[in-house]
């Protein structure tokens, strides 16, 4: 079993935070560590298997809040299509 004090990996980066538990939003999974300062928390989400987010924020809260918000950003694009402009036909009315 995993210490909760294990080394972890935020940007590329093995740093030895205490973590909080893997966490979950829309079904894609990301983690939260408590950085050894008191008003540091780090997450991190990996978002498909060529592009993550990580970032830090003060409290737990906004932590959390900033994960879930990359997680949406991420879904969003993929959710968007690029429909081509269509073109319009000029029909002259007949009276």
């Amino acid at each position: 079993m995993q210490s909760r004090h294990a080394l972890h990996e935020i940007g590329g980066t093995k740093l030895p935070f205490r973590s909080s538990r893997d966490m979950k939003h829309r079904d894609i999974e990301y983690t939260l560590v408590q950085g050894t300062g008191r008003h540091i928390w780090k997450w991190s989400v990996v978002l498909d298997g060529s592009r993550s987010a990580a970032g830090q924020a003060m409290t737990k809260a906004e932590a959390v809040s900033e994960a879930e918000r990359a997680i949406d950003r991420a879904l969003a694009l993929k959710k968007m299509k690029l429909v081509p402009p269509t073109t319009k036909s000029c029909g002259k009315g007949t009276s």
